[in-house]
């Protein structure tokens, strides 16, 4: 069997939607003649049975900082001093901009970049003495790259960046000057150059990346994110006697906007289509924007706000609900991206309703696999939400008619065979280059 490392600064027992996909990748290559080794900084708690795990250690640079400057480690910049967050996503204040600055500075070009060395060192002292026979790193944080890149270019080992992400080219999770743009192109060229393959999400950003890497075009693929079937059994099965609309995940401040579907259920209750004390929307997510915008549109009755959950708690959550929510991003959002959810909630097997353009990706792949409806219309919401909540009042449920053939494309299983076929076309290369 052969051996690949994976660098990844998720994995379980965390949380993050960002350990899922490695995870799923390294429960799965086995089947495909793969033994996987994980590299990654320690985490409490950790058991992942038959996986090998490296854990580190981890330096959290705005933490050292905090603490050198005389400020509390555990506290946020902006609270330390007085501002208050919630009120300026949108509009920042000087001080907020500041602060933004002075920790790009400190982070570039990752605020994870405390890694680094720590994952070097461990990851040295395995190569030295085990043999591997491709290195796989996925991103974010791009620290993960960075790692693999000096690895690849010391043992000569196959490489393939993974990106759920973009780097220099998104600019939808942080707002970056020209000059940290310029500079993050620069290191993202130089560092992907010796890359073997590099493998993305989606279809638009894999067109972004060929685009930056044009001498690497034919080494770019998409593998998307997918679900396992196995993390829904044993769950809890608890359906409300409400029509519930659920959204478990972050909305990034006010980036991902609901909006649209508040008005939507707002002009439903007012021309008395929906009963008000019959129907709930639960967020699981941080932030108050849900609550700030239940005030502006009167539905405080309606709405609930809960802190984020654990993973197994959130695919319960989503299997009790009536209708589970997407929210593509806004006002620059096109839908060109899919949020991981997107296939739990595949996995759920409950309908979906995505706030996004119908001539998104999401849209889509929502119609390819018969799973729910995507729109950016206030009034397209309401006929959605009324047709369902026709179907709930009279029978008790909406049922979920999606596309099985279409769905099972997803699942974790089938994403890590597509993954494996390119994996062993590059180690079959890379060995012939070496006869030859």
């Amino acid at each position: 069997m052969k051996k690949v490392l994976i660098i990844s600064f998720s994995f379980p027992p965390s949380s993050n939607i960002g350990a899922r996909r490695p995870f799923g990748f390294a429960k799965y290559l086995p089947k495909f003649g793969w033994e996987p080794i994980v590299l990654t900084p320690e985490l409490p708690g950790r058991s992942i049975g038959k996986i090998k795990v490296i854990e580190t250690d981890y330096k959290d640079v705005i933490s050292f900082y905090k603490s050198k400057f005389g400020l509390d480690p555990q506290k946020g910049l902006q609270e330390q001093f007085g501002i208050d967050s919630s009120k300026n996503q949108n509009h920042p204040t000087w001080k907020g901009k500041f602060i933004e600055l002075v920790k790009g500075i400190i982070t570039y070009p990752d605020a994870n970049k405390g890694w680094y060395n720590f994952a070097l060192k461990e990851a040295y002292k395995f190569l030295d003495t085990e043999k591997v026979d491709l290195i796989i790193s996925t991103a974010p944080p791009i620290v993960t790259h960075l790692i693999a890149s000096k690895l690849k270019n010391k043992y000569k080992i196959p490489w393939i960046a993974d990106f759920r992400d973009l780097w220099s080219q998104d600019t939808l999770y942080v707002e970056k000057s020209k000059v940290r743009q310029y500079a993050e192109k620069k290191l993202e060229l130089l560092t992907l150059k010796s890359s073997d393959a590099i493998i993305t999400v989606c279809e638009p950003h894999a067109e972004q990346l060929k685009i930056l890497h044009s001498s690497l075009r034919e080494k770019i693929f998409v593998i998307t994110n997918g679900f396992d079937p196995a993390d829904f059994d044993g769950l809890h099965e608890n359906r409300s006697d409400k029509f519930l609309i659920t959204y478990t995940g972050s909305l990034y401040g006010s980036g991902r906007d609901p909006s649209p579907l508040f008005i939507a259920i707002r002009k439903l209750i007012d021309e008395n289509k929906i009963d008000p004390a019959k129907i709930e929307i639960k967020f699981y997510a941080s932030g108050n924007f849900p609550e700030i915008l239940a005030e502006k549109y009167e539905l405080v009755n309606v709405v609930k706000v809960y802190d984020r959950v654990s993973y197994s708690r959130s695919l319960e959550n989503q299997i009790n609900s009536t209708v589970l929510l997407i929210v593509e991003w806004a006002p620059e959002g096109k839908g060109e991206i899919y949020t991981g959810k997107i296939f739990e909630y595949l996995g759920a097997r409950r309908p979906i309703l995505a706030i996004a353009p119908e001539d998104s990706i999401i849209s889509d792949l929502l119609t390819k696999t018969e799973s729910g409806f995507a729109t950016i219309n206030s009034s397209g919401i309401c006929n959605i939400i009324q047709k369902w909540y026709d179907q709930f009042i009279m029978f008790g449920n909406v049922n979920f008619y999606g596309n099985d053939d279409e769905i099972q494309k997803y699942y974790r299983e089938n994403k890590t065979r597509e993954l494996s076929m390119i994996m062993s076309s590059i180690v079959k290369h890379t060995e012939t280059e070496s006869f030859l």
